[in-house]
């Protein structure tokens, strides 16, 4: 959260995938998923917003 709202730019993190969470970070960073990766990467890695497991490895950025 820090990091989006201090310093900006892209965000690389684990998501579930829900679109809730990802309205959750909007209303606290206003950052949303700006990049879906076409290759999908393997994760074993929780969601960075609810810490369910994640579904995939995003990046989240705000708009300006």
């Amino acid at each position: 959260k820090k990091v989006l709202v201090e310093k900006g730019g892209f965000l690389r993190a684990c998501w579930c995938g829900s679109s809730s969470c990802e309205e959750k970070i909007k209303e606290e960073t206003g950052a949303t998923v700006r990049i879906v990766p076409f290759e999908k990467e393997e994760t074993f890695a929780n969601c960075i917003y609810c810490g369910e497991k994640a579904k995939d490895v995003v990046y989240f950025a705000r708009s300006y």
